[in-house]
């Protein structure tokens, strides 16, 4: 038992460092995703996507210790913030989604445009200066 606090203290001391990194990266990443977005923003995402997890993980860990003799962390309002973030994700999947289903109607598009012209234009073009009847060869 005694192990098992001094665990989670521990790990309460190794949170206050990263929350701290934690959210000065998201400060960071809010600006990338306002307007300033560079080639590693989706890696950025990703990453303090994780932390963000392990922080929650580290959270609901040491939630006895934290609460011990007084409340200091509402576990009910804990456990709502966490269940808010499954609908957020939801959202911004489907948004995701239609996106996606846009981009990929855009881009069938314009692939049924490049066959047709491909098709009108295969059937007799020919290479300037070359010999009656020679076929221009695609690769």
């Amino acid at each position: 038992m005694e192990d098992n606090r001094k665990e989670q203290a521990e790990a309460l001391e190794v949170l206050q460092e990263f929350n701290d990194r934690l959210i000065k990266n998201i400060g960071i990443l809010i600006k990338e995703l306002s307007g300033s977005r560079l080639d590693d923003t989706d890696k950025f995402i990703k990453g303090i996507t994780d932390a963000m997890n392990w922080e929650i993980q580290v959270m609901n860990g040491t939630m006895e210790l934290l609460n011990e003799g007084k409340q200091r962390i509402d576990k009910e309002a804990f456990r709502r913030s966490q269940v808010l973030g499954k609908p957020l994700m939801r959202r911004m999947m489907r948004r995701w989604q239609r996106l996606f289903q846009r981009f990929f109607l855009i881009l069938s598009g314009w692939e049924r445009q490049r066959q047709k012209y491909l098709e009108n234009n295969r059937t007799e073009e020919k290479l300037t200066g070359a010999g009656k009847g020679q076929l221009f060869c695609y690769h």
